[in-house]
């Protein structure tokens, strides 16, 4: 216990020798606070780690640093709220501290469910991932399929007059054709070389639209897989799944609220203990050795103006009246 008093007293800048010879009250108001403010501290070290590790994929000495800065962060504004009398708190300060509360709340509530959804988020994710993927594929063969699109309607129209030019053929052959001759003859063997050569074209055209719609999948899968990666690595691309996640339905919902409320009762508790309990012997000592030291700067200032009144009226003669006027005058100007 000595240890612990000793420990939260230099905290908190008090005199130890002071506190120790304080009534049991004050001692056990001074080492509760100091326990309620570690919770804080812990979270915010927790949060900064876990997120910088985990989410933002930091290594692991990068990691501690970040996490040691936002407990140490914490702990300095924190030590500054409990150290402040209660008649010198602002409206601001309080608004101040109550936004730390709440973003320390954001991002412990997210470490949290990162850490409790992390198997479900990862299959969400996955799911999401293939939709985006087939998403983007679309989008890339939509903007850079021009040249495909053209070659599929030349095909389709070189399919059409060669399917045409078969059909000519046949009838040329029966002799339903223009020459009325059926078998063989000039007029189908033009047809039919035409046909062959429409054939050899619509050959090689399907040739180079399969190469072309090849390049264009190898492409579109690239460019797909890019994209899901950035999108996969952003910080905020993972909040939004965690909140999209989370949010769809309601058994986890009630989970994330549950977890929002108590980290923020954790955060805020010291805060409400410290404003709302009374003050300690120890409290009003404190506050009447600031009264005490004001009273006395007050003083001061009063026999400053009045030496500096009397200079005025004197002037030059000033050290030569207070000689004149003797030791015990002298005291007591000053």
């Amino acid at each position: 216990m000595t240890t612990i008093l000793r420990l939260f007293s230099k905290m908190f800048g008090y005199d130890y020798h002071v506190v120790k010879a304080q009534p049991t009250a004050s001692r056990q108001k001074i080492v509760t606070m100091g326990f309620l403010i570690l919770i804080p501290v812990v979270l915010w070290t927790f949060s900064g780690f876990y997120l910088a590790h985990i989410l933002m994929g930091i290594d692991l000495i990068g990691s501690l640093i970040v996490a040691l800065f936002l407990g140490g962060l914490i702990l300095a504004i924190d030590r500054s709220f409990v150290a402040t009398p209660k008649g010198s708190r602002t409206t601001l300060l309080i608004v101040i501290r109550g936004g730390f509360a709440l973003i320390s709340t954001i991002l412990g509530s997210l470490a949290i469910d990162l850490a409790l959804f992390q198997g479900d988020l990862v299959e969400y994710r996955s799911q999401t991932q293939a939709t985006e993927r087939q998403e983007a594929i679309l989008e890339y063969k939509e903007k850079h399929g021009v040249e495909l699109r053209r070659l599929e309607r030349k095909m389709t129209a070189m399919d059409s007059v060669e399917a045409s030019l078969g059909y000519l053929h046949v009838l040329e052959m029966t002799g339903k054709g223009g020459s009325g001759v059926a078998g063989k003859g000039k007029i189908s063997d033009k047809i039919e070389l035409k046909q062959q050569q429409k054939a050899r074209e619509l050959a090689e055209l399907k040739s180079e639209l399969a190469k072309k719609s090849q390049s264009l999948d190898s492409a579109a899968s690239a460019y797909a897989e890019e994209k899901v990666k950035k999108r996969q690595d952003a910080l905020i691309s993972q909040l939004k799944d965690l909140h999209a996640f989370v949010f769809q339905d309601s058994t986890s919902k009630w989970i994330y609220w549950i977890f929002f409320g108590f980290v923020f009762l954790l955060e805020v508790f010291f805060i409400l203990y410290k404003s709302s309990t009374g003050d300690t012997s120890f409290d009003e000592y404190i506050q009447a050795e600031e009264d005490h030291q004001k009273q006395e700067l007050e003083s001061y200032k009063r026999r400053k103006a009045r030496v500096i009144q009397d200079r005025e009226i004197i002037g030059d003669d000033y050290q030569k009246v207070i000689k004149l006027l003797g030791p015990g005058s002298k005291m007591r100007v000053m």
